[in-house]
C-alpha cells in the first residue's frame, strides 16, 4: 500500500498542474482533464527509468512522452469529447481528421514542450519519493546532471 502513495501524489500533481495549464490557456478545464493528464504524468515519470535504458536521449524520451500523452488525449478523446464539449480541434489548422479530429498536430507539439518540463520535474518526484535513482539526461554526447551536488 505504501508504495502505491507515491504514485497518487504523482498522478495527482500532473493532473492539478495540467489543469492549471488549461486554466491559465483558455480559462477553464473538465475534470477528465485531470485523469488524463494523471495518466499521462505517470506514463512520463516512468519513461525514463522503466520504458527505456538510463542515459536514452532526452530528445527520445520528450518523443515519446509526447506521442503517449497524444494517444491519451486521443482515448479519451473518443470516450469523453464525441460531442467535442471538451475541446474542439475540428476547424483548426493541424486537425488529424482520420483520428475523428481528437488530436491536432499544434497541441502534439505542445505536448512535447511540456513534456520537456515534466519529465526532469516527474523525474526529480520520483527521486525524492524514493520510486528512482537520481536523474541525469543525455543530449547527443551532453549529460545533464541538475541535482549533481544535492545530497
Amino acid at each position: 500500500m505504501k508504495k502505491w502513495i507515491p504514485y497518487g501524489i504523482i498522478f495527482c500533481v500532473s493532473g492539478i498542474l495540467y489543469m492549471l495549464i488549461e486554466f491559465l490557456w483558455r480559462g477553464y478545464s473538465h475534470w477528465t482533464m485531470f485523469l488524463c493528464a494523471g495518466l499521462c504524468g505517470l506514463v512520463m515519470a516512468n519513461i525514463n527509468n522503466t520504458l527505456m535504458k538510463p542515459g536514452t536521449d532526452f530528445r527520445l524520451q520528450v518523443t515519446a512522452a509526447a506521442l503517449s500523452c497524444t494517444a491519451a488525449e486521443f482515448l479519451f478523446g473518443i470516450a469523453f469529447n464525441s460531442d467535442f464539449s471538451i475541446w474542439d480541434y475540428r476547424n483548426t489548422w493541424g486537425t488529424i481528421r482520420w483520428l475523428g479530429g481528437q488530436v491536432n498536430i499544434i497541441f502534439v507539439l505542445m505536448w512535447a514542450l511540456i513534456a520537456v518540463i515534466a519529465l526532469p520535474l516527474l523525474d526529480w518526484m520520483q527521486w525524492k519519493l524514493g520510486l528512482a535513482e537520481k536523474p541525469y539526461y543525455r543530449i547527443g554526447r551532453w549529460y545533464w546532471r541538475p541535482w549533481e551536488k544535492e545530497e
